[in-house]
């Protein structure tokens, strides 16, 4: 996959954890969702709560798996980048 396609893909997970994490939030103090999301039920807030911390946790992993694949990519000869999740591997990349 190209840095580019990374960068897009990166977007729309997190995306969708956005949209899901607001729509739990609005679930969770009474209100509706902002879409319809399996899963997601408004006359049952606490396992829609529940359910989502494990839904949550999984997009993130995702997410950080597909920042680290995009930041551990060389970029060029005079290229380099720091590192999103960490700051122990603070070389130049050559």
């Amino acid at each position: 996959m190209s840095s580019e396609a990374l960068a897009r893909l990166f977007g729309i997970v997190s995306g969708f954890l956005c949209l899901y994490s607001l729509s739990v939030l609005s679930i969770s103090q009474g209100g509706t969702a902002l879409s319809v999301i399996p899963g997601l039920e408004p006359r049952a807030p606490v396992q829609s709560a529940y359910f989502a911390i494990i839904i949550v946790g999984l997009g993130m992993s995702v997410a950080c798996l597909i920042a680290i694949v995009h930041v551990r990519r060389p970029v060029g000869a005079h290229g380099w980048r720091f590192p999103i999740v960490g700051l122990g591997d603070t070389r130049l990349v050559v």
